[in-house]
C-alpha cells in the first residue's frame, strides 16, 4: 500500500478505529487490538475493555504471531477480524459468532479465494498450532487453519449467501480508491 493501512481515512476515521469499535459493538468480554508501538493507537480512547497487544520490535511475523499472543492473554475464542476489510459488518461478525459451537477450535469461511483467516474464530485449542508453525517458520495462516480443520479443531464452511461482497479489501492504491467508492457499511 505504501502507507499505514490502519491509520488509512474510511467515511471519516481511521480504519483501525472503525474496525475497533465494530468489535466493541458486540460487546466482548475483551478487545484485543494488535499494533505496532510506533502507530500509538493506544491514545485513542475506546469504549469497552481493550487489551492493547504491541509487536515486538523488530519482529516481522505478520498476523500468525498477534493471533497466537492474543489466544495467549485469554482462554475464550478469539474473533480476528482484519483491518483492511471495512466492508465487514458487525451484524455479519454476529451471525458468525452465532453459528459458532463453543467448545470448538474455530470457525472459518472459505471464499472465492480460499480460507479466510483474517474474519475468523481462533479458539484456544489452535494456540500451540499456530505456535509450531511459527516455530517451524510457516507464517503463513491459511495451512494452519486447514490443518486444524483436517484434525477436527476447526470448521472451515462456506461463506453465507451474498457474503462475498463484504471481503474486499485493498492491498495497493488503487484498490483502496476502488473499495472507497462502496456504499457506507453499518
Amino acid at each position: 500500500m505504501g502507507r499505514d493501512k490502519a491509520l488509512l481515512e474510511w467515511q471519516g476515521r481511521p480504519l483501525w478505529r472503525v474496525q475497533a469499535e465494530k468489535l466493541v459493538s458486540l460487546q466482548p468480554a475483551r478487545t484485543f487490538i494488535a499494533c505496532r508501538t510506533e502507530q500509538q493507537l493506544e491514545l485513542h480512547p475506546l469504549l469497552g475493555k481493550v487489551c492493547w497487544l504491541h509487536d515486538p520490535p523488530n519482529e516481522a511475523l505478520g498476523p500468525i504471531a498477534a493471533i497466537a499472543r492474543a489466544l495467549g492473554k485469554t482462554d475464550l475464542p478469539l474473533l480476528v477480524l482484519a483491518v483492511d476489510a471495512p466492508l465487514i459488518t458487525a451484524p455479519f461478525l454476529q451471525a458468525m459468532l452465532a453459528e459458532f459451537e463453543t467448545g470448538s477450535g474455530g470457525l472459518f469461511y472459505r471464499s472465492d479465494h480460499g480460507i479466510e483467516p483474517l474474519i475468523g474464530i481462533y479458539g484456544p485449542a489452535l494456540r500451540p498450532l499456530l505456535l509450531a508453525a511459527i516455530e517451524r517458520g510457516e507464517l503463513a495462516l491459511q495451512p494452519v487453519i486447514q490443518a486444524a480443520a483436517d484434525r477436527g479443531l476447526a470448521t472451515v464452511g462456506p461463506l453465507p449467501a451474498g457474503a462475498q461482497d463484504l471481503l474486499v479489501n485493498a492491498n495497493n492504491p488503487d484498490e483502496w480508491a476502488a473499495l472507497q467508492l462502496q456504499p457506507p457499511t453499518a
